[in-house]
């Protein structure tokens, strides 16, 4: 069964909905994750160098409520004073405030990003 997030670019198995989901991919173009030592998340964006990055945000987020108290605040900053910006710039302000991310991994599952008709076909073939 494939499901397609509402305003996003990528389709996920439906089961993948259930988990905070996070690829291996690691192109340029792709918003990336680094992380640290002790594995919590340090950085969310498409500048991370691919040969560091420990994955890629497929865009799906679950946050705790302390977490989401945060980072509702940065998403408010973010609309009134950085049109410019994107959605990590929000999160990456909210790590930078001491708030722990932890990725979850789903190397193990396909995630594939449908920017085009052939993309989409493509996906099929692995997926339904």
């Amino acid at each position: 069964m494939l499901f397609s997030c509402r305003k996003s670019y990528k389709t996920f198995p439906g089961e993948i909905l259930k988990k905070v989901s996070w690829s291996s991919a690691k192109k340029n173009e792709e918003v990336k994750i680094q992380i640290a030592e002790d594995g919590l998340i340090v950085s969310v964006n498409k500048a991370i160098d691919p040969a560091i990055a420990r994955g890629e945000a497929v865009g799906i987020n679950k946050f705790s409520p302390g977490f989401w108290g945060v980072f509702s605040e940065k998403l408010k900053i973010l609309k009134d004073g950085f049109a410019n910006e994107y959605f990590e710039y929000a999160l990456e302000r909210s790590i930078s405030a001491k708030n722990s991310i932890l990725p979850y991994y789903i190397h193990q599952n396909i995630a594939m990003e449908i920017d085009f008709p052939d993309d989409l076909k493509n996906a099929k073939k692995f997926l339904v």
